[in-house]
């Protein structure tokens, strides 16, 4: 049987950037061009612009002091027009998803209401919508941009050495590692300080909307231990959370930092 490339789950928030996949195509070819204007960096560096600094080479210096600042001021241009074109796809199909799930949410039954949490149906159109955007949206268009920066830097190292560009391919395992033992992390912590932001939405609002009962049997104390409660779940699980997030980026450029200097030391030899 052939294994589908995205799962159902998958399918349906991708559905609704296929009205902007020109945009996105503009999107990476405006990656494109910044990457590979990041690329061309090096060559300017420090050491080369100082040969220049010779009475009858001076005036090459003018030439590539322009060249340099015109790639810097591109690819800050370029980075610029990125951003922008992505927030505007991705919040255009946040808002097609929001208008379509309130528009279902009106064609419920009463009972659906009945059996469901406020906070949770509130959670489902608000943050977790959001976290589509945020998460998936724009990881996906940031993981096809590195992807291509990635391809780019690659040429590049082929062309200076190969056999120590097919050698760092031995990091990938490490890195492989990191990402999917975090990632399971991340996603399990994630969906609990999900849920624990239903809690806190439905604690609020059910509280709000029944005031009146609550300061008639004075049960200002009990509501008061039950929101303090949920809050301290919700910072438990967010800072867990945050802690996997901010441990993923340091770990992987020890892993990285240390493999570069396996291949120095081959590199020397």
């Amino acid at each position: 049987m052939r294994k589908k490339l995205f799962s159902e789950e998958l399918k349906w928030p991708l559905s609704y950037l296929k009205p902007y996949i020109w945009g996105l195509f503009g999107v990476f070819i405006l990656s494109f061009a910044g990457n590979y204007s990041f690329a061309l960096l090096p060559k300017f560096s420090t050491n080369f612009l100082f040969e220049l600094l010779t009475p009858e080479r001076i005036h090459e210096l003018y030439k590539y002091f322009f060249i340099a600042v015109g790639l810097i001021i591109g690819r800050a241009f370029f980075s610029f027009l990125k951003k922008q074109s992505m927030k505007t796809i991705t919040h255009s199909a946040i808002k097609k998803i929001r208008d379509q799930f309130f528009t279902h949410l009106m064609s419920m039954d009463i009972d659906y209401f009945t059996q469901n949490k406020t906070g949770k149906i509130i959670s489902i159109g608000i943050p977790d919508v959001e976290t589509i955007r945020t998460d998936f949206y724009q990881g996906l268009i940031n993981f096809f941009s590195h992807i291509m920066m990635f391809l780019i830097i690659l040429v590049r190292l082929f062309l200076l050495n190969w056999q120590l560009t097919l050698i760092s391919f031995g990091v990938m395992p490490f890195l492989y590692w990191v990402v999917k033992v975090m990632g399971n992390k991340m996603r399990s912590v994630s969906r609990k300080v999900r849920e624990n932001l239903s809690d806190l939405s439905t604690n609020l609002h059910e509280t709000l909307t029944g005031i009146e009962v609550v300061k008639a049997f004075a049960q200002e104390e009990r509501e008061i231990n039950v929101f303090k409660q949920n809050t301290k779940w919700y910072k438990r699980n967010f800072l867990r959370l945050s802690k996997y997030y901010n441990l993923f980026g340091p770990l992987n450029e020890v892993i990285v930092f240390i493999f570069g200097m396996i291949l120095v030391g081959i590199g020397s030899i």
